[in-house]
């Protein structure tokens, strides 16, 4: 038949022998289980029990562990039949009910996650949206931060520019380390001896209610001032020389060139600090004059972190054991140049006309005329690097004086005035000429 074994008598022999055997062994273990299993058993009144029990279940469970006990059965009583049923099924209905509260609560606990989890995101949406930048922050795994600082800013000023976006109780976003809260600006005042004359404006932050995009930007611009006013005092100790005092926290530089034997009471001053925008209050009248000198500094500023990234786009010059000195930016030189010279210019014009009118008396025809190549609007200059430029130009004006001989041919003299604290020039130079 198809089911006959074809292999050789000796090969069917062998595995009837192995199957024989195979089932031997199944049987032997079956009966060791049993032994050890009464044993155990045994074992908790009969010490001697303990010799039969292998050692493997002797090592692995305390002997006498296992007990037994005989109960006789209870007799049916429909009663309590039905009593443990109501009980069994109001157990397992109050299990569900705390299944299902349980699941509720767990519920209202993601839901809630969730909400928190996308108001977050909308947020950091939304810094995206306003232009900032959001990058992971260093050392910190999982968290996102926004950088509002500047990348040519030297020393802590650039560490400072990175802070990071955390979840707030409801899922907002929020500032971390209460930055933005607090704005700090560089205040401008003009003084005539002890009296102020003229102060500039200080940005008011905003109230409680700003979003978060308000108080990246109230700490960017406070980081801002607080570099201004940082690399001001650096500079500012290097320049006693032409009159400028550190006074504790405070920057103070005469309008007119002097010094101290030269110095008047009713000479103007000018005196920058850094103030805290919740303690400031703005004058009623700002000063244009102040205004437009904060905003000179800042400018200024602006084109050092501009000539800084310039010369960080050069080619590197040879590597060198000697190490560089820092460079102090130069802002508040090009402030008193230009104030210098017009001091000087106007100081010139002044005597002049009074020359002009005692030459007149004297029957004698003279004129004068200034010209000056320094813009007095805003209105032709259309890019920031013509503003910088003018910033940082040596201002030079040119005097004209004519004077109407009896001759047919006028004497005319030229007078040419420039002003600069950098090398080779420092202070006012005056050029004649005929």
């Amino acid at each position: 038949s198809s089911g006959k074994d074809t292999r050789p008598r000796a090969d069917q022999l062998a595995a009837a022998r192995r199957e024989v055997i195979s089932h031997v062994a199944s049987a032997q273990n079956e009966a060791l289980l049993a032994l050890d299993f009464v044993s155990l058993l045994l074992s908790k009144d009969v010490k001697t029990a303990e010799n039969t029990i292998s050692p493997v279940l002797k090592g692995s469970v305390p002997t006498g562990s296992l007990g037994m006990d005989m109960w006789e059965g209870m007799e049916e009583d429909a009663a309590r039949e039905r009593t443990d049923a109501l009980l069994a099924r109001g157990k397992r209905l109050e299990g569900f009910k705390g299944a299902a509260e349980g699941l509720s609560r767990a519920e209202e606990r993601l839901r809630g996650t969730v909400e928190r989890e996308r108001r977050y995101w909308d947020g950091i949406l939304g810094v995206r949206e306003k232009g900032w930048s959001v990058c992971r922050i260093p050392r910190e795994r999982g968290v996102l931060g926004v950088r509002y600082g500047f990348n040519e800013s030297l020393g802590e000023f650039k560490g400072r520019g990175l802070a990071a976006l955390r979840m707030g109780g409801e899922g907002e976003v929020v500032l971390d380390r209460g930055l933005g809260r607090e704005g700090k600006g560089l205040r401008v005042r003009i003084k005539k001896g002890d009296e102020v004359v003229g102060e500039s404006l200080v940005k008011q932050t905003d109230d409680d209610e700003a979003d978060v995009s308000s108080r990246i930007k109230v700490a960017r611009d406070s980081l801002f001032e607080e570099e201004l006013w940082h690399e001001i005092m650096r500079e500012g100790r290097e320049m006693g020389g032409y009159g400028v005092k550190l006074k504790g926290n405070t920057i103070i530089m005469p309008r007119v060139p002097t010094d101290e034997s030269t110095l008047d009471q009713d000479d103007q001053s000018l005196e920058i600090d850094l103030v805290t925008t919740d303690d400031h209050f703005n004058p009623a009248s700002p000063s244009p004059l102040a205004n437009g000198i904060a905003t000179s500094l800042r400018l200024l500023l602006l084109h050092t972190h501009r000539q800084r990234q310039t010369k960080r786009s050069q080619i590197p010059p040879p590597i060198s054991t000697n190490k560089q000195d820092r460079e102090n930016a130069h802002i508040i030189r090009p402030l008193l140049a230009q104030l210098h010279q017009y001091s000087a210019t106007q100081s010139l014009d002044g005597y002049l006309n009074s020359l002009t009118r005692s030459l007149s008396r004297a029957s004698i025809t003279s004129t004068f005329s200034t010209s000056n190549p320094l813009p007095t609007s805003l209105d032709n200059i259309s890019t920031i690097s013509a503003l910088y430029s003018v910033l940082t130009a040596v201002p030079t004006s040119t005097i004209t004086f004519t004077i109407a001989a009896l001759s047919a041919t006028p004497m005319e003299l030229k007078l040419e005035i420039t002003t600069a604290f950098a090398s080779p020039l420092h202070g006012t130079q005056y050029n004649l000429s005929l």
